[in-house]
């Protein structure tokens, strides 16, 4: 397993904590040694650096950087955490989920983010559920969390495939964390402000593979330059 990001920075403190193993085999929930583990991705999708707190503990050894995203599920004990997300080297709390499961059973991506029109920060955890995808097929789900763009339509090669998405809806709506399937090949995506024609952000040529599971998301501020408004695309791996 690829060792790096914030994730990876975690398993420092967390073998301290209860202990991290290594890759997992292929279709399990278990470690290379056999224990078992919990999978966690993270995505820092608002406007500030963040050091992140796992009950209590500092457990980040660099701060996350505004836009920064996991680019595989890291593994960790499972178990009950309370997560702290505070501002980078400080006390001062910029958002916080309560103390919850992470089990064995369950993926879960954790997310900062800004709301839309709002410097307030706020955190979420999405569990997510792999287990209706197709196999025949591609799958994919789209997040729009750019505080800058409050409603924006998602096309696919010029086919609008979702629209009127709202910024941070999949919080309220647990729907839109649900993987959709498609069909197998390569696209050109653009994200356009709802019901125009004006692009916010694009990515061309982009492959969706058969039985793969892709998170597409829109993230950053217009005026940010650590983490300008962009489109991204996240093949969940492990």
């Amino acid at each position: 397993m690829r060792k790096s990001g914030t994730f990876y920075q975690i398993v420092v403190l967390a073998i301290m904590i209860g202990g991290l193993v290594g890759c997992v085999k292929s279709g399990s929930s278990s470690g290379s040694t056999g224990t078992v583990v919990t999978f966690v991705s993270l995505m820092n999708l608002s406007s500030s650096s963040t050091d992140i707190y796992l009950n209590g503990t500092k457990a980040s050894q660099t701060a996350a950087a505004p836009g920064f995203f996991d680019q595989r599920y890291e593994q960790l004990t499972p178990g009950a955490y309370d997560i702290q997300f505070k501002a980078a080297g400080s006390d001062s709390v910029q958002a916080e989920i309560s103390s919850s499961l992470y089990d064995s059973l369950a993926f879960n991506t954790v997310i900062l983010y800004n709301p839309a029109g709002s410097s307030t920060i706020k955190a979420v955890k999405i569990q997510d559920n792999f287990s209706t995808l197709s196999v025949s097929a591609a799958n994919y789900r789209f997040f729009n969390m750019s505080p800058d763009v409050p409603s924006v339509d998602l096309y696919f090669s010029g086919t609008a495939m979702q629209t009127s998405r709202t910024t941070a809806d999949n919080v309220a709506n647990p729907s839109f964390s649900t993987f959709q399937s498609l069909t197998p090949q390569t696209y050109n995506l653009q994200v356009k402000k709802a019901g125009t024609d004006s692009v916010v952000a694009s990515l061309s040529g982009v492959s969706f593979a058969t039985g793969t599971a892709s998170t597409i998301f829109l993230k950053g501020q217009a005026a940010n330059t650590t983490n300008p408004i962009s489109l991204n695309v996240l093949v969940a791996t492990y």
